[in-house]
Formats: structure tokens, sequence, C-alpha cells
């Protein structure tokens, strides 16, 4: 089976934008407008959350 992350802790960020991104389309429903998301008091943890998953992606921990 294949694996799309190389460990829990990568699985837990891309999570954490998940979880973050969802709470925002529960508030505002899947077809607002694209100003109502990133202007949306929430909007801001998406992006803490995504910059904190890519610091994880992006490191290179095995050479993979």
């Amino acid at each position: 089976m294949p694996q799309l992350f190389r460990d829990e802790q990568e699985a837990d960020r891309v999570q954490l934008v998940v979880d973050a991104l969802l709470r925002v389309l529960n508030d505002l429903g899947p077809t607002a407008p694209d100003h109502a998301y990133l202007d949306h008091p929430a909007w801001i943890s998406v992006l803490h959350a995504a910059n904190a998953a890519l610091q994880v992606l992006s490191s290179d921990k095995e050479n993979s």
C-alpha cells in the first residue's frame, strides 16, 4: 500500500490544514465568492496551518 506521508508529523500537519479549511467552508459554504473566503476571519488559520505543513513536508528528513 503506498504511503502518502513520510511520518505521522506530516499527516498531522496536513490534517490541521484540512480542519482549518473546513471551518471556513462550513461557515461560508462551497459557493461563496473567492473574496469571502480570503476575508473570513479564520482564513489566517488556514494560512498558518498551510505554512507549518509546508515546512514539515519540504524538510529533507530522509533524502527522499
